[in-house]
């Protein structure tokens, strides 16, 4: 992403998250929207509509989601909860848990959408190093993962490893009314692949990446 200049600090657009009537409205620098994602940088320089209007409408993408995107656009990071320093498992902490695993998968999915790839990363690489600190298997968000992306998605790639790798032979009936049948067909086939680095799967960050075009 370029550095941002604000060389027209008055230049301005208006994001339209949620269904409701009216919708969320989150102002954003033009500059900034344009060169995070070259969907945006077509809708508002092209001939659009929303060109015109300075306002994208994105109905399917709840305030969370929202605000880590623009968090991105502007910083180049994003926040959450669980990895602050100064943050440790409460079990009374589990609705942040799973509002935080959720939000990271839909802004995954919202940065394919938007041809993000970098912030795709970044959003699998947080999901990664949550899981590295809680050691939560981020089962909350399996049945969310498989509705919403594709079957070569790597973020489907990196939840089927994981399960493959932490989940006891013993321990599915557990998990059984949180794995969809799509991902049990997965793991079973990752499994059998035999995807093992010295005599046992591994998880590599690096496998579950998005290339850049």
């Amino acid at each position: 992403m370029d550095d941002l200049t604000f060389s027209d600090p008055k230049s301005t657009i208006t994001l339209l998250i949620g269904s409701s009537d009216p919708p969320i409205e989150m102002v954003v620098h033009q500059e900034a929207a344009c060169a995070g994602s070259p969907v945006l940088r077509a809708a508002f320089c092209g001939n659009f509509m929303e060109g015109r209007t300075k306002t994208y409408r994105l109905a399917h993408v709840d305030e969370a989601t929202a605000r880590l995107l623009v968090q991105w656009l502007y910083a180049g990071k994003i926040v959450t909860i669980q990895l602050k320093e100064d943050w440790k498992y409460d079990p009374k902490d589990t609705e942040i848990m799973i509002a935080e695993h959720n939000s990271l998968v839909d802004l995954w999915v919202l940065a394919d959408e938007l041809q993000m790839p970098t912030l795709q990363d970044c959003a699998v690489t947080t999901l990664f190093q949550i899981q590295r600190k809680t050691r939560n298997r981020l089962n909350w968000s399996w049945q969310r993962v498989y509705r919403k992306t594709s079957e070569s998605s790597k973020l489907r790639l990196y939840i089927c490893h994981l399960c493959a790798l932490q989940i006891r032979p013993t321990s599915y009936s557990y998990y059984k009314d949180f794995i969809p049948y799509e991902m049990l067909m997965d793991i079973a086939q990752t499994l059998s692949d035999g995807l093992f680095r010295n005599g046992k799967l591994d998880l590599k960050l690096s496998d579950y990446l998005v290339e850049e075009g």
